[in-house]
């Protein structure tokens, strides 16, 4: 009786400690940026833009921070660089988050643009892809 009191406490504490974690998503994004004053040139010999005058700190490299409701940070990543479309006015970064903790709720930062809130039930139904646009005409 004694062998199997033992062996019931260590299954629960093989389970407790086997729990860890939760849930993970792989969340993929890009914020596409419409500005008249971008900058589009090379980098790394590939075509690359970034932001300019209000929308500098919007350029390859930049931080994506991904917290919960509460401000606890789930994930970082940063923004890769800017690809320029035909029309030399827009320009899209892309960014991935592998394993996002699941929570009720997120708060998206990117660089020090206001937060953006979602919550999961948002993430779920776009199929863990978030897509920001920054657009100076809308300031």
């Amino acid at each position: 009786m004694r062998k199997i009191a033992i062996l019931g406490v260590s299954a629960v504490v093989l389970l407790v400690v086997g729990c860890g974690g939760g849930a993970t998503h792989s969340l993929n994004g890009q914020v596409t940026l419409i500005s008249s004053s971008m900058v589009v040139g090379q980098q790394d010999g590939a075509p690359a833009c970034k932001g300019a005058g209000g929308y500098a700190d919007i350029i390859g490299g930049a931080s994506v921070v991904m917290e919960n409701g509460s401000g606890k940070q789930l994930a970082q990543t940063t923004l890769g660089l800017g690809e320029p479309t035909s029309d030399d006015s827009i320009c899209v970064f892309p960014f991935a988050i592998a394993e996002l903790p699941e929570s009720n709720d997120y708060v998206l930062r990117i660089s020090d643009r206001p937060p953006v809130p979602y919550t999961l039930d948002e993430l779920r139904a776009d199929n863990f892809t978030i897509r920001l646009r920054l657009d100076e005409r809308e300031s």
